[in-house]
């Protein structure tokens, strides 16, 4: 039968600050198949050392350990880096457990590390091997006593059937009794190997290596020169039959050896790192990892959760406390809302922004032709400005009529604000008397006291600000109400304010809307039609107007010259390009023929105000984002991480188990997954209340437009984002370093 191990060479070499340098020397050295050896020596020789470099867990300094763990297999050397951890099985001092995870899930990591197949029935028989009963699976490893969770780690180390077991003084926690039951299973499950099967073993006990041991490795400690070296005893080069008496064995120790205090016995084992709903999260991994392809193994897990766990205290402060599917699905729905909020405040200042700039109102400015210049707005300078040149530059047009220049006007659809086509509208201004029709004869019979002079706004019927003003029917606005009874402008009529009305002309607005209104304008009495009494109507820096006439009717009944120049024109603009237009209207030049355009350049300071406004608070918003993201970005890394420095040995002992890094990241993100679909239940319905609530509450409807209805999506999918950053962050840091430092964390022998 092959040699299990073969070592040549080995110089092992170790330094600590503060301590002596160590040497661990195996020149040459076998151990057999399908024994129990036992490995002896003083505390600090180097056995542990030994089962570490053989185990993969530490790499030699010197030297080659070669390893053949099947019958049939050529010796392969021991690296680190590529060691078979699945195909060996280990027990340390302490049992290295998930401790919030059931007893079954913790024996079923290791079946999956092995690909070996999991059954209830399996687990149950793995645990009365060592003197359990299967009412244990349904537990919690921290309900367990030291004792228990001793003896699950050693079934633990059994199933799978593994070539090897490296046992790291499994018994010093237990008493006699319970220790003698478990180095009987030990041994009865070598000797069913029939030679395939073999444990290395470090202990101190000396009376049970009499007992179960085949063969002894004895190392030696010799600290006279300047560093500790341990060597086998007397040279050997394979393990020494076990004498007649366990006093032979003390004798080869030496005086000097001493038993290491054993660790508590049948106590509870601390409660730190508990994990509720561990054993789900390591059922999906199981399941959802690629080399798992078979649903069956969720039965043996998911059925299998474990008595329930309480929080050592109560309330609100423990449970945001405490690494639980509850904590961090509150923690998670608390950030969700806190980026809905976030957002949708966000949206709110936006839509308000947006609702101010692009107001028809707002984004127009009316402007001038200057006296003794070549700006003067006649038509075909008009046409020009139709074309937005500020936004480029514009081909001079071709001299065009005062008709070309209606049909452009006419093409126009009406109510498009800020979007309007063609930018230019001409307008003009006049003073005109008014006063209310009589009912039974003519206007001539009105006194001079019965009129009012109102200041007149001359506006094309399609020129989008006319939309934004209604009438007090509150049904139509101006611009609308001029459209319907002008004719295509070319009959007369005439919206005026309701404050006109009632300040100067002294009469309820609502009783004369069906009444006609007598003008005297240039020089000429004549009845016009009422076409509605609007609530408010436009201004500038001018003038508060009174009344508007459609421009087309205007002209034709009062202005003799029809191809004068426009005194003014409002000029409609995107309020992005602002300081597009405010660089096109400043002044040229300062030379005689005077400024470019006279205009009210306060009306553009004040978008200029929300502009910088809207840039203020979405930087505030987006501070408060990423805060908000940071925040929930440590707190959960701060939990997850946590998590893995309290638990750090028993994530050890599963790579240990050759589970590899996937394992632990598989079953972090999948319990993350977990949590962040219960926070995201809770998120919806209170989303769903939330929208019911503003749909019949939000008067101002800033919120109600579909495009802000993502921002409910956004809120629970960036918490989900940050919280898988915070476990592969943690997880990454964890593992980076893991490996090297298996042996520092599993390490508890002398």
């Amino acid at each position: 039968m092959p040699d299990l191990i073969r070592i040549s060479g080995l110089d092992h070499r170790r330094e600590a600050p503060g301590s002596r340098p160590y040497r661990l020397v195996l020149p040459e050295f076998t151990f057999p198949r399908g024994v129990i050896t036992a490995v002896i020596g003083a505390s600090g020789s180097g056995k542990s050392t030994l089962v570490n470099l053989i185990g993969g867990l530490e790499a030699a300094t010197q030297g080659t350990i070669h390893l053949a763990l099947g019958l049939d297999e050529a010796p392969q050397p021991v690296d680190p880096a590529r060691f078979p951890h699945q195909r060996v099985g280990r027990v340390f001092q302490a049992p290295h457990f998930l401790q919030s995870a059931s007893v079954a899930a913790n024996l079923a990591v290791a079946l999956r590390a092995r690909r070996a197949p999991v059954s209830r029935a399996g687990l149950a028989a793995a645990l009365e091997r060592v003197g359990l009963e299967a009412e244990m699976l349904d537990r919690r490893m921290w309900q367990l006593s030291g004792g228990q969770q001793q003896r699950v780690a050693m079934a633990r180390a059994m199933l799978g059937d593994p070539p090897l077991i490296l046992a790291d003084e499994p018994t010093s926690s237990l008493d006699p009794d319970l220790a003698e039951q478990l180095m009987r299973a030990l041994q009865g499950w070598v000797a069913e190997g029939a030679g395939a099967r073999s444990v290395i073993w470090v202990t101190h006990d000396y009376d049970q290596v009499y007992r179960y041991a085949d063969r002894v490795l004895v190392l030696r400690q010799d600290g006279s020169g300047d560093e500790d070296v341990a060597r086998p005893l007397d040279g050997d080069i394979a393990p020494r039959a076990i004498p007649a008496d366990a006093a032979v064995l003390r004798g080869w120790v030496g005086s000097g050896t001493r038993k290491d205090p054993p660790a508590p016995r049948g106590e509870p084992v601390d409660q730190a790192g508990r994990w509720p709903g561990l054993g789900l999260a390591i059922a999906l991994a199981d399941i959802f990892s690629r080399d798992s392809p078979h649903l069956a193994r969720l039965a043996p897990l998911v059925s299998l959760p474990g008595p329930g766990q309480t929080a050592r205290q109560g309330g609100i402060r423990a449970l945001m406390s405490s690494f639980a599917p509850a904590s961090l699905a509150l923690r998670l729905l608390l950030a969700s809302l806190l980026f809905l909020i976030v957002g949708l405040g966000y949206a709110t200042q936006q839509a308000h922004t947006e609702r101010i700039l692009y107001d028809a109102k707002n984004c127009h400015i009316r402007i001038a032709g200057t006296p003794h210049s070549d700006r003067q707005l006649d038509d075909a300078m008009l046409i020009t400005l139709m074309q937005r040149p500020w936004e480029g530059a514009v081909k001079e047009p071709p001299q065009a009529d005062r008709a070309a220049l209606f049909d452009r006007l006419e093409e126009a659809r009406p109510g498009l604000g800020c979007a309007v086509d063609p930018a230019a509208w001409p307008q003009r201004d006049d003073e005109i008397d008014i006063a209310i029709a009589p009912q039974t004869g003519g206007c001539a019979e009105l006194p001079d006291s019965a009129f009012a002079t109102a200041q007149l706004l001359v506006a094309h019927r399609n020129e989008p600000v006319l939309d934004r003003y209604r009438l007090i029917d509150g049904q139509r606005g101006v611009g609308e109400a001029l459209r319907a009874q002008t004719d295509a402008g070319a009959r007369l009529g005439i919206v005026v304010s309701a404050d006109f009305v009632a300040a100067a002309l002294k009469t309820d607005p609502a009783s004369i809307t069906a009444r006609n209104l007598c003008v005297w304008n240039s020089g000429s009495m004549r009845p016009v039609r009422l076409l509605g009494i609007a609530r408010d109507l436009p201004a500038d820096a001018r003038y508060y107007f009174e009344a508007v006439m459609p421009l087309a009717a205007y002209e034709a009944a009062y202005l003799r010259n029809d191809t004068a120049p426009y005194p003014t024109t409002a000029i409609y603009f995107d309020p992005r390009r602002l300081e597009a237009i405010a660089d096109w209207l400043r002044p040229s030049d300062a030379g005689t023929r005077g400024l470019r355009f006279r205009f009210d350049p306060d009306a553009l300071t004040r978008l200029a105000q929300a502009l910088e406004a809207n840039r203020v608070l979405s930087a505030v918003f987006a501070a408060v984002a990423v805060l908000a993201l940071l925040a929930n970005l440590f707190m959960l890394a701060a939990s997850y991480w946590g998590f893995i420095t309290q638990n750090a040995a028993a994530l050890a002992m599963q790579l240990a188990l050759g589970a590899g890094g996937g394992f632990v990241r598989g079953v972090l993100g999948w319990h993350m997954a977990l949590v962040w679909a219960i926070s995201s239940v809770a998120f919806a319905l209170i989303c769903a209340a939330g929208l019911a609530l503003l749909f019949v509450f939000d008067g101002s409807g800033l919120l109600r437009p579909a495009e802000h209805w993502w921002l409910a999506a956004l809120a629970p999918l960036a918490t989900l984002i940050t919280a898988l950053m915070a476990v592969l962050a943690a997880v990454w840091l964890w593992l980076r370093g893991a490996r090297p430092r298996l042996a520092r964390i599993l390490q508890s022998g002398g």
